[in-house]
């Protein structure tokens, strides 16, 4: 075959190797798995942005952002349970009841907000430790052994504060739930920023956490086998 010959052929595999790795391109986009999703979240956030005035604004926003944290922090757990083919139902009345008991200590008893923090997390770490060695010692689905400690969860935490919520006046424990960082303001051009919640920035800590033991270390490649 002369050089005109192979040069033309060349190119003309490279003419058909094109929409070849463009069809690729396109079968991996249809495949991924979260493509609905960002498609729904995009629409959504058009709609809201077009026919909601107050949106856009940064008090919305950073709001929005403050309150989707909280659910972002507890769902990061709930990921690595669920990657291992485990299900915990009882995170919601857990919530309730470690919020309650909070409430009862600092308030009611007049426990500093460190000690009652720090009692709380070593009564959540033993119940959490307790159901898991239920499920693997005995065998009992995580389902079945979850819901159990639903009830009995709920039940406590309703009847702790007699369900009526309790007030916490103090201004470290309104920081970690409300509390704003790197705010600034300009008088002269008015414009201003509240600053980022800081349980914004909680939550990006713990999920840079949560991705170093899923995706670094032996025991989060062992949830994911």
């Amino acid at each position: 075959m002369s050089t005109p010959d192979v040069e033309t052929a060349a190119s003309a595999s490279g003419a058909e190797a094109v929409p070849g790795q463009q069809q690729s391109l396109l079968r991996r986009i249809g495949r991924n798995e979260h493509l609905g999703l960002i498609i729904a979240l995009a629409i959504l956030f058009i709609f809201l942005s077009v026919f909601a005035p107050y949106f856009l604004t940064e008090r919305n926003l950073m709001n929005t952002l403050q309150q989707a944290s909280f659910l972002g922090i507890i769902a990061l757990a709930m990921t690595l349970v669920i990657l291992a083919a485990e299900i915990d139902i009882s995170v919601g009345s857990a919530m309730a009841l470690y919020s309650a008991l909070l409430g009862v200590l600092t308030w009611k008893m007049g426990w500093p907000i460190w000690m009652a923090a720090l009692l709380i997390l070593v009564l959540g770490t033993s119940i959490g430790m307790g159901a898991g060695w239920t499920r693997a010692r005995f065998n009992v689905p995580s389902f079945i052994v979850t819901l159990a400690l639903l009830s009995a969860l709920r039940g406590f935490g309703l009847g702790m504060p007699n369900a009526s919520p309790i007030a916490i006046p103090d201004k470290t424990f309104q920081f970690l739930g409300s509390g704003r960082i790197g705010g600034f303001e300009l008088a002269e051009l008015g414009i201003g920023f509240r600053g980022i919640p800081f349980p914004v920035i909680v939550f990006i800590v713990f999920f840079i956490i949560v991705w170093f033991i899923a995706a670094k270390t032996t025991f989060g490649r062992s949830v994911y086998a």
